[in-house]
């Protein structure tokens, strides 16, 4: 067997993808990162808007996700030290200080401390992705190390009543808690075990031998992986067992049960738990404002299930002609599979023939 390739975090570098770039990509956690792009169309005159359209607008945090334009990400993690902008069931107009403009340029060790301090402690319902777009951005621009630290020391400054809370779901705080697990993944593996002592330290100071806080729930998956799961009923969502890196069985079985509910498919599970895992899904499908996302991740991976993947979604709308353009691009791997389903029957066979139209068009 072949000795594992690692990358400077101690990650495995598999080769699941097309490119030795997207390889690393994947050993650093992505999507769970943020990266800023240089000389981005939306920056210059446009980056004041685009950064306050992203602070009031789902569908602009979409559209950039992982990749943003420098300027405007920096413009709008300075709009985030808002009541507002925190709450993401905010049903009032967005308030007047959100349509003034923002700074630019470079994010400072201390105003990014300022930020997550703000923005930490807040009580809100949802892990949302003005959350994850904060934390991920500001360890881009400040570095992991900052971003894991300022987090933490927030954490440790929390009362007591935070982390045992069961009034209202905490899940904003809970989602910075799971935004840390994935830093982690980034960090060297002596400053990854200095940290991860440190969660232990809250774990041990705020358990009380229950899993039914949202804080308490979202440490234990961080640090403690699939047997974070033993015993657990209720609602169980795919992307909470993300932090399970020691049990491949656990992540496959997760994956095919019908009782897991799906948002995205996350190319991350792909990482973890193998290409097997895009035959596993059965009949969970991402949901259809997330198809896009999840049709781009998953079209990294270079194997036979991704083409199967992609066939499925020729045709739907949702999908609009990412599946189709996929195909085409990837023809070496993909042309074999179509030609096999498009000699067979039904819904399939028609798919594959309107690749194969496509391809020889």
């Amino acid at each position: 067997m072949a000795t594992p390739q690692l990358n400077a975090f101690g990650q495995e570098i598999k080769p699941l993808c097309f490119t030795r770039a997207e390889d690393e990509l994947l050993a650093l956690g992505y999507p769970h990162l943020r990266r800023l792009v240089n000389g981005h169309p939306d920056d210059g005159k446009k980056a004041d808007a685009k950064a306050r359209t992203a602070a009031t607008n789902h569908k602009q945090l979409l559209t950039y996700r992982v990749e943003w334009p420098r300027g405007v990400a920096e413009r709008f993690v300075r709009l985030s030290p808002n009541d507002w902008f925190q709450d993401w069931q905010a049903r009032e107009p967005a308030p007047p200080e959100l349509g003034v403009a923002a700074p630019a340029g470079t994010v400072s060790e201390d105003e990014a401390r300022a930020i997550l301090a703000h923005a930490v402690p807040f009580h809100g319902c949802n892990h949302g992705l003005r959350v994850r777009a904060v934390d991920f951005l500001l360890e881009q621009m400040v570095g992991t190390e900052v971003a894991v630290d300022a987090i933490l020391s927030v954490l440790e400054q929390l009362p007591a009543a935070r982390f045992c809370a069961e009034d209202t779901p905490d899940r904003q705080l809970a989602g910075h808690v799971l935004n840390v697990g994935h830093m982690l993944l980034r960090l060297t593996p002596s400053r990854r075990e200095h940290h991860r002592a440190r969660l232990e330290a809250l774990w041990d100071t705020h358990h009380q031998g229950s899993k039914a806080w949202e804080v308490m729930m979202a440490l234990d998956r961080v640090l403690h992986g699939a047997k974070a799961f033993v015993g657990w009923t209720g609602y169980d969502y795919l992307e909470w067992h993300l932090h399970v890196l020691d049990d491949v069985q656990h992540l496959r079985d997760v994956i095919a049960d019908k009782a897991t509910v799906y948002g995205a498919l996350d190319v991350r599970f792909v990482y973890l738990a193998g290409p097997e895992v895009l035959v596993l899904t059965r009949k969970h499908r991402p949901a259809a404002a997330e198809v896009p996302m999840s049709l781009t991740d998953i079209g990294m991976i270079n194997h036979p299930n991704a083409v199967a993947f992609f066939l499925e979604y020729v045709g739907r709308s949702s999908a609009k002609d990412l599946p189709v353009q996929w195909l085409r691009t990837h023809q070496e791997l993909a042309r074999p599979i179509v030609e096999r389903a498009a000699k067979g029957s039904g819904a399939a066979s028609e798919k594959a023939k309107i690749v194969l139209a496509a391809m020889d068009g």
